[in-house]
C-alpha cells in the first residue's frame, strides 16, 4: 500500500514511494498489487491563508 497525505495537502506519494517499491522487489519479495490508500475528502477543504491568501 502507498499512502500520500491526502485533504488539501499532496496527493502524490513522496519521493521515495517508488524506489522502495523496486527495491523490495529486488531482494527477492513478491509484490502482488500496489494499491494507493491515500485519503480522498470527502467535502470540499480549503487550504490555510483565508480568503486573500498568505499575507508576507
Amino acid at each position: 500500500r502507498v499512502r500520500a497525505p491526502g485533504g488539501n495537502k499532496s496527493f502524490m506519494p513522496g519521493q521515495g514511494a517508488q524506489p522502495a517499491i523496486r527495491t523490495l522487489a529486488r531482494s527477492g519479495l513478491k509484490i502482488l498489487s500496489i494499491e494507493d490508500v491515500t485519503p480522498i475528502p470527502t467535502d470540499h477543504q480549503r487550504k490555510k491563508g483565508g480568503r486573500r491568501g498568505r499575507r508576507v
